[in-house]
């Protein structure tokens, strides 16, 4: 192309100055020396035309496949591998083929940006409430009268339910010194328990150990005076399998009465047993026995409880049949039976906000941790109710069941354990136990970040979330000497500070700030050695904030 716009061009020329050259003669000969020497350098012209305009297409990337490839080449060209460094193209017989654009290794002059740990929640869902109510229990009432000295009134009675019976007196004349005495007898005619001092109102027999079906005698024998009399036969209530509830609506109503009750726990773990709903203000109280499958004692009640007093059981097992009773103390009254159990235990890697609650007294609930980095882990308690009482405790054990960490007099919120040292791929029991109160609570995990090396970088932008944070870093110097960590980057104004300390590769420490260092201020380390690789740590002093870690040799 370039060739024939040369050609044109000369041509025009000459045409152009023949004619003026037929217009004077005397111009004539100049024209035609300028003609003689276009056409001596014309020809040179257009070879030098020709050469720029193959170089121009030689250097060219095609878009296409050339015509000339040999049969037995792939149908895409082949990918070149790049030539070492000062490799002579002609030597090679390679053509020259501009080197791929790279991506821009980072310098010393970039800066790292360390991204915050992310809220990942998992919530808890709390027990909820199933209620059963029981009917009360059966009283028999049979009415009569002492006429006579020495008489004996007998009434049959055959328990339904075997159990514990009250035999109770009342309805005589109040003032007066009337009294019976009362006898129970089997079928056999065997006295089963009797008095012998003479009843007034409210006196009467308990038989505990009363068969169902079985027939006796009841004798009201005169004692002193002459009166009508009332005979109260307290019955004992069916047993109830409570297994599923929670609250179990019932009543006591006569002396001694015991209330049982089976209980299956559908996990192994803590269980409590509590009074509510007795008469605000009264002295009515009850008495609770829990009893093993083999009726052996788990715990008891001995002087009475009043609402909120109960028992709690440490250990049940999942899918024993427990006896729960509800024993008469002092008193008539309905109550309520508050059973509280334990939650699943619930799996917590990998995350690091729990929300929970707590229901009753003594509850425990049970979390298991795996880390996936060794390091410094925080747990910690929000969310409990403003201006409450409310506390919790907290506890920490490996799967040895060695003890990590614990508190012991209740902590609200802010508060919580740092475990120094956890370790990946082990696992852990976290448990939150009640301390005060009842209420909703946050379990917030301080995960450890990884480990990242910053010897490229002449600034690292990073932050602290959590209370006993330590962020770590390593650090390889180019040369050895003195160097400068600092800190820029916190919040102007706050009180937020961090501490810096540089461990050798040994473990050995070459210099810490104890008090906390807040914006310019910097820790330096005499004689850091190149290529020895250190380890810095940026630690929690106060505040949760972000910032930015200058590591540089001094004077630099």
């Amino acid at each position: 192309m370039l060739k024939f716009l040369i050609i044109v061009i000369i041509a025009v020329i000459i045409f152009v100055l023949a004619y003026i050259a037929s217009e004077d003669t005397g111009v004539a000969a100049i024209v035609a020396g300028l003609v003689a020497v276009l056409a001596f350098v014309g020809p040179y012209i257009v070879e030098l035309a020709e050469t720029k305009e193959e170089t121009r297409q030689e250097s060219a990337e095609p878009d296409d496949t050339p015509e000339d490839v040999p049969d037995d080449a792939s149908s895409e060209p082949e990918e070149q591998e790049p030539l070492d460094e000062g490799e002579d193209t002609e030597q090679s017989g390679q053509e020259e083929v501009p080197l791929p654009v790279e991506e821009k290794t980072p310098t010393s002059d970039t800066e790292l940006c360390i991204d915050e740990i992310d809220t990942v929640s998992m919530d808890v869902k709390g027990i909820e409430d199933s209620m059963l109510e029981m009917f009360g229990a059966q009283i028999d009432v049979y009415n009569g009268a002492i006429t006579a000295e020495g008489q004996v009134d007998t009434y049959a009675f055959t328990p339904s339910v075997t159990g514990r019976y009250r035999f109770e007196i009342s309805g005589l004349t109040k003032g007066t010194n009337h009294k019976v005495n009362l006898v129970i007898k089997n079928a056999g005619g065997g006295i089963v328990d009797s008095t012998s001092y003479g009843l007034m109102n409210g006196d009467g027999l308990t038989v505990k150990g009363m068969q169902a079906g079985e027939p006796f005698q009841v004798q009201v024998q005169q004692y002193s005076g002459l009166d009508s009399y009332t005979l109260n036969i307290g019955n004992q209530k069916e047993i109830v399998d409570v297994t599923g509830y929670t609250i179990v609506k019932d009543s006591v109503q006569f002396k001694d009465q015991r209330n049982v009750y089976l209980f299956t726990p559908p996990i192994t773990g803590r269980y409590r047993f509590e009074i509510s709903d007795l008469t605000k203000g009264s002295d009515n109280k009850v008495n609770l026995l829990v009893l093993n499958s083999g009726e052996g004692e788990e715990g008891s009640t001995s002087y009475g409880v009043m609402n909120g007093g109960g028992l709690t059981i440490a250990s049940m097992q999942a899918g024993e049949t427990y006896q729960v009773q509800v024993r008469q103390y002092s008193g008539y009254d309905s109550y309520s039976l508050n059973i509280g159990y334990q939650k699943e235990a619930n799996d917590i890697s990998g995350y690091n906000l729990i929300a929970d609650s707590i229901q009753y007294t003594d509850q425990k609930n049970i979390y298991y941790f795996t880390p996936a980095i060794t390091g410094r882990y925080r747990f910690e308690i929000s969310n409990l109710t403003k201006g409450s009482d409310n506390k919790v405790n907290l506890y920490v054990w490996n799967s040895r069941d060695g003890e990590e960490g614990s508190t012991n007099y209740g902590i609200k919120n802010g508060d919580g354990l740092t475990i120094k040292d956890m370790q990946a791929g082990e696992t852990y029991e976290i448990q939150v136990r009640q301390y005060a109160g009842y209420d909703m609570y946050n379990l917030n995990i301080g995960l450890q970040k990884e480990t990242v090396d910053i010897t490229k970088y002449s600034a690292v932008s990073d932050s602290i979330q959590y209370t006993d944070q330590r962020n770590v870093y390593t650090f390889t110097p180019a040369s050895s000497g003195k160097y400068r960590f600092e800190i820029q980057g916190l919040t102007d104004g706050s009180n937020h500070e961090v501490n810096v300390l540089v461990f050798n590769s040994r473990g050995g420490e070459e210099g810490s700030t104890s008090y906390g260092i807040t914006n310019g201020q910097a820790l330096e380390v005499n004689g850091l050695q190149a290529g020895e690789t250190y380890e810095v740590q940026v630690r929690y002093d106060s505040g949760y904030d972000s910032y930015k870690l200058f590591a540089k040799k001094a004077g630099e």
